[in-house]
């Protein structure tokens, strides 16, 4: 940036800085940064000369006000004094809860915490409360003396409250407390003496010492917390069970293992089932993996140093080790499970934790990616719940385990669960080169003169324009697109392709117009005539029981997303579908027909009562009111398909010895 006398920037914007001395009894320097409120570098020179210009009057009235209205010495080491007293004591309380608790103590390094908060007020004591989560080059800066991992702690930790509010709020208090009036002249300083009172005593904590007093704190004994206590929401458990009492299949079984004695107890859960005539009343492939998944994790938090130290089998699970599970799930990415590497026996939750630390740092995931949200921590406690169970079925000597305490209130409406795409979201993504003209099969993302026809081009439009699942429209097969009496449908049911969701998802589809107009039915000829049964050949994976949607996702949409702007957390390819039923809703749409299309259940489901023709009808007139997003999109008078060697299932990912 060219020199500009006093300016600097601040995420994108331009900000005006001076730093004025004058006189308070120590001749301190006070800094004052104002915002110019504009990203162009000519306006922000302007304005910038303007402030400084006026800064010595502002040097001027700010002296005269502290004069009148400021602290004294006396007032600023009673603040001082007051703050660290009340906030060393608060520390105290926090880590003796934190130490008294063996579940937490497996999990809480009471030292590294200590350093972060004495980071994090230091900080903010000499740069002033960063508004949201600090950059990373803020945290690198800032809380240099801290770990990589403590740094992304740290910026988690302030970020996830509205500070400016809080601190204002907690020093108005302190200042009436001490009979000080809080007055906009003395709040600034009185924050800041209180930021740095925070710093000091959760760094005398740490050290053991105490200047507020001029007492030492006595040394803690080590181990001393692992002494047992009953707190009135701890949970009393009777010591480990004798194995000699445990029945043979469950004696060695690990949580992974027990997860496996769950499905084969339950009919509806065999897997010999799903290909059979009855598959629609067996539970489906997702919650299999969901309670897989579960299991593993509850197997790497019991297990934290990994196979080799050997494995607890699952009847040894204690409301410890669930807490243990707990205090992991707000260290767990978002992404964790996702990668192959997550699933392996020898990955420790603490590598996954600082694998995600590591791809924050590099900016590869915003620091709002680390933690699992109320929704899926439910999921896993609920289906460890399920398998936790049967072992108490059948196994008499087993504690209960309240699971329900570790459950959390899903307070969230469910209309507002994902945010659906608006129009022109929609018209940005069909107007990227994969539907406007790439530069060749290999480069879809790469702007050039060539479209093809595949899944790339079709999956997002048919979702646009039906509302069917990611999974509904991958899945498709060539026998799955027909007509009738003149209207162009998609059958969505169970086939040799996978499973629909439920019962209700059972259904007919009717094409809008526009998808006919983009030549979806020409491609399925196309397609067919190639000799594929797959709509979408490319989605098919050697390994069975890979979903052709998750195959779509990992190929496809994650590249797309970082080329949307304002795309926000939560809008994946199922915002379309949400989409799909809010602009229904929007045109006054009866529910009835919108949960026919969708495949939603309902109490109105006349529409299946109706003829396929009638139905149909009625269908095609509902689909042909979403708003129209491709209009700038030509119609080819060729279906061009990709190369034939491009056209077939995707290898299994081997892995690397």
């Amino acid at each position: 940036m060219p020199d500009v006398q006093n300016v600097f920037r601040r995420g994108g914007a331009y900000w005006w800085r001076r730093t004025l001395t004058w006189w308070d009894g120590n001749a301190r320097p006070i800094t004052l940064s104002l915002s110019l409120g504009t990203k162009d570098l000519g306006v922000a020179r302007h304005r910038a000369a303007a402030m400084t210009a006026q800064s010595e009057v502002v040097r001027m009235s700010l002296y005269e006000r502290v004069e009148r209205d400021g602290l004294t010495i006396e007032q600023r080491n009673a603040v001082l004094r007051a703050e660290m007293r009340a906030y060393r004591d608060g520390l105290e309380h926090l880590s003796a809860q934190w130490q008294f608790r063996p579940a937490w103590a497996k999990v809480t390094d009471v030292d590294a915490d200590l350093q972060v908060y004495e980071a994090i007020w230091g900080a903010f004591a000499r740069t002033g409360v960063v508004d949201g989560v600090p950059s990373i080059a803020y945290a690198d800066e800032h809380f240099g003396e801290l770990t990589r991992e403590q740094r992304a702690a740290a910026r988690r930790l302030v970020g996830s409250a509205d500070l400016r509010h809080i601190l204002s709020r907690e020093t108005a208090q302190r200042l009436e407390a001490l009979g000080i009036e809080p007055n906009p002249t003395n709040m600034a300083l009185a924050t800041r003496l209180m930021l740095d009172a925070r710093s000091k005593a959760a760094r005398e904590l740490r050290l053991g010492i105490d200047t507020v007093t001029g007492v030492t704190v006595p040394e803690i004994p080590s181990g001393w917390h692992t002494a047992p206590i009953i707190a009135e929401d701890h949970e009393v458990r009777p010591p480990p069970t004798d194995a000699s009492r445990i029945p043979e299949k469950w004696r060695n079984a690990s949580p992974v293992e027990a997860a496996e004695l769950l499905i084969q107890s339950n009919p509806a859960m065999l897997e010999h089932r799903k290909d059979g005539k009855r598959a629609a009343s067996q539970v489906g492939e997702q919650t299999l993996r969901q309670i897989r998944w579960a299991a593993v994790l509850l197997q790497k938090s019991m297990n934290p140093a990994g196979p080799a130290a050997g494995i607890r089998p699952f009847w040894t699970c204690t409301f410890d080790d669930i807490v243990t599970l707990d205090s992991w799930f707000d260290k767990l990415p978002v992404t964790c499970g996702k990668s192959p590497q997550d699933r392996e026996p020898e990955t420790t939750l603490q590598a996954i934790y600082e694998r995600a630390l590591n791809r924050i740092d590099k900016g590869e995931l915003g620091a709002d990616a680390i933690g699992l949200d109320g929704v899926t921590t439910n999921k896993h406690l609920r289906k460890i719940k399920q398998v936790y169970d049967l072992a108490r079925e059948e196994i008499e000597v087993l504690p209960e385990i309240r699971f329900a305490k570790f459950m959390v209130p899903d307070l969230k409406d469910e209309r507002d669960a994902r945010d659906a795409y608006t129009v022109e979201q929609a018209i940005e993504i069909f107007s990227l080169p994969p539907w406007t003209g790439c530069a060749g099969t290999h480069d879809r993302l790469v702007p050039g003169s060539e479209v093809f026809h595949d899944s790339l081009y079709f999956v997002l439009l048919i979702v646009w324009y039906t509302g069917m699942r990611r999974e509904e429209v991958c899945k498709l097969l060539v026998t799955d697109v027909q007509c009738d009496a003149g209207y162009w449908y998609i059958s969505i049911r169970n086939s040799n392709a996978g499973r629909v969701k439920n019962a209700n998802s059972v259904r007919l589809i009717a094409l809008a117009e526009e998808l006919i107009r983009l030549g979806f039915v020409q491609y399925v000829d196309a397609i067919r005539a190639a000799g594929h049964d797959a709509v979408f050949p490319e989605l098919v994976a050697e390994r069975d029981g890979t979903k052709k949607g998750d195959v779509f996702y990992r190929i496809w949409w994650i590249y797309i997303a970082p080329l949307l702007t304002g795309l926000k957390r939560g809008q994946a390819l199922h915002a379309a579908r949400h989409s799909f039923d809010t602009e229904l809703k929007e045109l006054e749409v009866f529910p009835e027909h919108r949960e026919d299309a969708l495949g939603h259940a309902g109490n109105h489901g006349e529409g299946r009562r109706y003829s396929k023709a009638a139905r149909l009808k009625k269908l095609k007139k509902l689909v042909d009111q979403v708003p129209i997003v491709t209009a700038h999109l030509p119609k080819f008078p060729k279906i061009r398909l990709l190369p034939a060697d491009q056209r077939k299932p995707r290898p299994v990912r081997r892995k690397m010895l």
